[in-house]
């Protein structure tokens, strides 16, 4: 049987290796529910929903908001399935939507709470902040605060985000995933559970209204404790085995 295939639209990056391409994470899970029938269009539309018909044979359905105004009139307009298999699939599907739909928001709620990364300007004095390679322990180091500086340490063009409430951003390799860089820590919810990755080496800065500013020593502290828990590693990779014949 053959398997399902699906056409994206993204962002398309070249690079000495190869290329990649970035698409929208939610989006492209639409696409991938509507292959496979365990999500429908209307479910975006403002006037439609899909609801459970109840009946000698409960379906699910698509029903359209048909009042002119004042409270809604729901009209079934047509059926997606009345297998019951086939509805708990498309339930279940719909639920974990659900679940990556609020972790979005979570991170928005953060971004929101924190100054916007292309306001960020820098001071004409040096900082201290904390470097965290991949594979290794973070290490607090000065740096002049220049652009070039910065650049540097993350080895090409900077971008910034800010996961934490502490007026801390994380500065990084803005490139990074699409280079190829090997995978360094991840970013967590407030609950612990991961929704990113930072590729490439990064450091931690101070956020003092629209400039980067050295992280104060119990920053410095905290960060570096959190950073030498968790580390990742790239896999090793397997050796061939020879044929007898070969040995």
């Amino acid at each position: 049987m053959a398997r399902k295939t699906i056409s994206l639209t993204g962002e398309l990056h070249m690079n000495a290796t190869g290329f990649s391409v970035t698409v929208d994470a939610l989006e492209t899970l639409k696409i991938v529910g509507i292959a496979y029938g365990v999500y429908d269009h209307a479910e975006d539309l403002r006037d439609c929903r899909v609801t459970l018909e109840n009946g000698e044979r409960p379906a699910l359905v698509v029903q359209e908001d048909v009042s002119l105004h004042g409270s809604p009139f729901w009209e079934t307009v047509r059926t997606i399935t009345d297998d019951p298999e086939r509805i708990r699939q498309y339930v279940a599907f719909r639920e974990t939507l659900k679940m990556f739909q609020q972790i979005e928001r979570e991170r928005e709620a953060v971004n929101r709470a924190l100054p916007p990364r292309g306001r960020i300007a820098m001071s004409d004095n040096h900082l201290t902040i904390l470097v965290v390679e991949p594979g290794k322990p973070p290490y607090p180091r000065q740096i002049p605060d220049t652009l070039q500086a910065m650049q540097e340490i993350v080895g090409g063009d900077i971008d910034a985000t800010y996961p934490y409430e502490d007026p801390v951003a994380l500065i990084f390799n803005s490139s990074g995933k699409f280079a190829g860089l090997q995978p360094n820590r991840l970013l967590r919810l407030e609950n612990g559970d991961p929704y990113d990755v930072v590729c490439g080496t990064f450091f931690l800065a101070g956020l003092g209204g629209e400039t980067f500013v050295s992280l104060t020593p119990e920053q410095l502290r905290k960060y570096e404790s959190l950073y030498s828990r968790e580390m990742l590693f790239p896999l090793p990779k397997k050796k061939e085995r020879r044929n007898e014949h070969e040995r």
